[in-house]
């Protein structure tokens, strides 16, 4: 026994003793050329070994190839679609003896990998039939006859079987010509597994782009018909800290480059770090921070569509069918959305709420004139976000809050063309009534232009003048239509701008805050002698409305009317916006009825009309005394008929006494308290 031990251990010492010379017995470096020519011959591609190359067969069978190259098509942006700083190959040797290839392991140390697609639509990762110039010869030193039954050249990948495969350190370009877009992974790091070509593999692994750290895992049903400008069934995650995608379906690699369809789930939970970070541009401060999408998934390398899709972006959601086309000058959005409620109380300041901080010092620059001055801004405006994309969008809206107001449901249109942009509203419910309209914008030329058609049909008007302006004095049902445009490069440019028409009529309604009747009682009993009465603040009327035209930013109406009981009212002027400034003239007269409609009784009074005049912030109001001498001019027998009724009045203190009934005692500014009926008019302002 111990004799057969000794000469176990003998053979044993020998063995070693020719794995261990055997690599350096084998002339390795002259197979360069051979392994060079069949990968040439099998891919039609030129394939070079620049560096040694080493054998081993501890503690497997290996082989090592440094500085390889793995050349492109030809017209290729890159000549190399692969190098290598080092390839390490690990065979199974039993399966050697039966003439199989089964890799146990493969590492791709240090790859640098150039993906393209040319003006035609040709990825470089499709393989052609080999050339005539890069197939074997049989003048090639090293080079070998193709095996039997087997032809010299082909397109086909090899009936490889592979245990592990190793991407490491990696880095992975793609171009496509046609769009000119670019994009590189760095630090790829990734492992396959996969038992042949034809069987299914997994890939894990993790790479960085734009400096952000990606994982991946993902399942391929058929990795040749994939690699080989084919299909195949495809499961995937990719995790990042800004982005988290699930895939199940099929991913194509066509002629025009890669395709794919299945169900999709994306995760967003920072939109505006995910849009600077899949961009390279910070898109600024954005409505919402997060997102989602779920649905069925058909992309391509001119197009990206989902359908039967849910959507969310912040507490948004939707559901619908969505696409956007990436074929033209600039991306197409295009769909069909039902979406539900909108709070938009989540994103816009609400009126008296307390100012946002600033995460950083405001740059120095002209600021906006402040509010409480009456100044308009002159901040530049920037609609350039328009220019960036196309749109065809069709929503349905289930409703919208907006500072409280539960807003009825809408359709809603929107067309975004080359920077033009068209919004259409459908009719939608608000306060018994309804609201439509249609905004335009345009950022094509070189100073923005925006426009306004607002429709208002049957909308109870105090309760949208309370919540939106912060006015409760005037109440009715409102209808109104008005069409206005500008352009501008600011804010004060665009109001100087400011042109269109419209009207506004308000019905059975009242003004808080005044008694306008009463007013003119007061001055005709003070004009008569007689005392003047208390009555309640109030102004009931059956119609309150006029047209109006803007110019330049200049409001002009001159066909303002009131009709109420005992009282007609009429008036006439402008708001010069640009200014801030009104000068209007108000004429009340009392009448022989208490229709508020359908009668032109006599004047049961006489008439002082009003001047308002000043800033919007402060307006002053006066008798318009010079218009009161002109009607008198116009009709003296009327004047003589109320002069002959003061029936033994002190005429002098009589007609002091219309003016103060109608002024206050004033008759340039606005009085003090309660009583004074100039004061009263003031407070119809807010003021």
């Amino acid at each position: 026994m111990r004799k057969f031990l000794i000469g176990l251990a003998l053979v044993a010492v020998v063995l070693v003793a020719v794995v261990v010379a055997v690599p350096f017995l084998v002339p390795v470096e002259q197979y360069k050329g051979r392994i060079e020519s069949e990968v040439a011959a099998r891919t039609g591609r030129e394939f070079r070994i620049q560096g040694p190359m080493a054998l081993s067969l501890l503690p497997t069978l290996a082989v090592e190839l440094n500085d390889v190259a793995f050349a492109g098509p030809p017209g290729a942006r890159t000549p190399e679609m692969v190098r290598l700083g080092k390839l390490e190959l690990e065979l199974k040797p039993w399966p050697l003896i039966r003439g199989e290839i089964q890799i146990d392991k493969l590492v791709l140390r240090d790859p640098r990998i150039a993906l393209e697609v040319d003006a035609q639509g040709r990825p470089n990762w499709a393989l052609n039939q080999p050339t005539a110039a890069n197939a074997p010869s049989q003048a090639s030193p090293g080079a070998a006859p193709a095996p039997e039954g087997q032809p010299a050249s082909g397109g086909g990948l090899p009936d490889l079987r592979f245990g592990e495969v190793q991407l490491i350190n990696g880095q992975v370009s793609y171009f496509d010509a046609r769009t000119q877009a670019a994009h590189e992974v760095k630090n790829v790091d990734v492992t396959l597994r996969a038992p042949d070509l034809d069987q299914p593999a997994d890939v894990k692994g993790r790479l960085v782009y734009r400096d952000r750290p990606v994982t991946v895992d993902t399942r391929v049903d058929q990795p040749r018909a994939l690699i080989e400008t084919g299909a195949s069934k495809l499961v995937a995650t990719i995790t990042g800290d800004l982005l988290t995608v699930k895939f199940d379906g099929a991913l194509e690699n066509g002629q025009a480059g890669p395709g794919a369809r299945g169900a999709l789930d994306l995760t967003a939970p920072a939109l505006r770090d995910l849009a600077t970070w899949a961009t390279g541009n910070d898109p600024g401060e954005l409505p919402v921070q997060s997102a989602s999408v779920a649905g069925g998934l058909e992309a391509s390398a001119s197009r990206i569509a989902l359908t039967s899709g849910t959507y969310k972006a912040g507490d948004v959601e939707a559901t619908g069918n969505v696409g956007v086309a990436l074929g033209g000058a600039r991306p197409k959005i295009a769909g069909v959305l039902s979406v539900g409620r909108v709070n938009l109380d989540h994103y816009l300041d609400q009126s008296g709420g307390a100012a946002k901080p600033s995460a950083a010092p405001a740059p120095a620059q002209p600021a906006p004139a402040p509010a409480d001055s009456g100044g308009w801004s002159t901040t530049p405006i920037d609609l350039s976000a328009l220019r960036t994309v196309d749109a065809d969008l069709k929503l349905a809206l289930a409703g919208v809050i907006v500072k409280g107001v539960d807003v009825g449901a809408s359709d809603v249109a929107i067309a975004l063309d080359a920077g033009r942009l068209k919004a259409v509203m459908g009719e939608t419910a608000l306060f018994d009534g309804t609201v439509s309209g249609q905004v335009n914008a345009d950022a094509a030329s070189a100073v923005p232009a925006l426009g306004l058609d607002l429709r208002i049909n049957g909308v109870q008007a105090e309760p949208v003048l309370t919540r939106f302006a912060d006015f409760n004095r005037l109440s009715g049902t409102a209808r109104a239509v008005a069409s206005l445009k500008t352009t501008g490069a600011s804010q004060k440019a665009m109001v100087e701008g400011l042109n269109g028409q419209g009207s506004v009529t308000f019905t059975n309604g009242a003004i808080n805050g005044i008694n306008l009747a009463a007013m003119v009682r007061n001055a005709t009993a003070a004009f008569q002698g007689q005392p003047v009465g208390n009555d309640p603040q109030k102004t009931d009327f059956a119609e309150l409305g006029g047209n109006f035209t803007v110019r330049n930013g200049v409001v002009a109406n001159d066909d303002l009317r009131l009709l109420a009981p005992l009282l007609r009212l009429e008036g006439k002027g402008t708001v010069s916006l640009p200014p801030k400034t009104i000068d209007y003239r108000i004429q009340p007269r009392l009448v022989g009825t208490i229709q508020g409609q359908g009668s032109d009784r006599d004047v049961a009074g006489i008439s002082v009309p009003v001047l308002v005049r000043g800033s919007l912030e402060n307006p002053t109001f006066a008798p318009d005394l010079a218009g009161l001498a002109e009607e008198a001019l116009r009709d003296p027998e009327a004047i003589r008929r109320q002069i002959e009724g003061l029936k033994g009045a002190n005429r002098d203190e009589a007609i002091k006494g219309v003016i103060e009934g109608l002024t206050g005692g004033q008759n340039q500014t606005p009085g003090q308290g309660s009583s004074n009926p100039a004061q009263q008019l003031k407070s119809l302002f807010g003021r």
